[in-house]
C-alpha cells in the first residue's frame, strides 16, 4: 500500500517475498532523502545472509540521504552488518540470555539491564551516552 499525507511517503507491505523486498529497497536507493524502516528485519537479514539490495543501502545509503531504522524482537538473528553499521539503539525487556549476551558483546554491561526492564521501560544507547526511561501515556 503507498500512502502519501503531507508530504510523506510511506509504503506500507503487511507481508513481501524477497523479491518485493529487493524492489523496495532499490526503491529507497532511487529516491533517496528519506528514512526506510524496516520491521521484523531478522525475516530478511539472518546471520548467514543479506540480500545484496539492503547491503548496497547500509554500506552506501548515507551517500543518498537514507536513514534507516531496524526493528527485531531477537538481535542475535540479524545480520552483523546491520549492527556494526548501527549508531544507536534502543532496547525494551530481552530476556532469552542469547540475545542478552549478543547484545553485551555491542553495548557492554548495560545489557545486563535489560531483562530486568519493566513494561513501557527502556535503554537508549549510543557509543558516547546511554539513556533509561519510560515510555508514559
Amino acid at each position: 500500500m503507498w500512502d502519501h499525507n503531507d508530504g510523506v511517503m510511506q509504503v506500507i507491505y503487511n507481508s513481501i517475498d524477497d523479491e518485493d523486498f529487493a524492489f523496495v529497497c532499490g526503491l529507497c536507493e532511487n529516491l533517496g532523502d528519506l528514512t526506510f524502516i524496516i520491521e521484523e528485519v531478522d525475516n530478511y537479514a539472518t546471520p548467514n545472509f543479506m540480500p545484496i539490495e539492503l547491503k548496497r543501502l547500509l554500506k552506501y545509503g548515507r551517500h543518498y540521504g537514507i536513514s534507516m531504522i531496524f526493528v527485531s524482537r531477537r538481535p542475535a538473528e540479524i545480520n552483523r552488518l546491520i549492527t556494526s553499521q548501527s549508531q544507536r539503539f534502543v532496547c525494551f525487556t530481552i530476556i532469552e540470555p542469547g540475545d542478552v549476551r549478543y547484545l553485551t558483546s555491542i553495548l557492554g554491561p548495560v545489557a545486563k539491564v535489560l531483562p530486568t526492564l519493566k513494561k513501557l521501560e527502556f535503554v537508549d544507547w549510543t557509543p558516547d551516552r546511554t539513556k533509561r526511561g519510560l515510555i508514559k501515556w
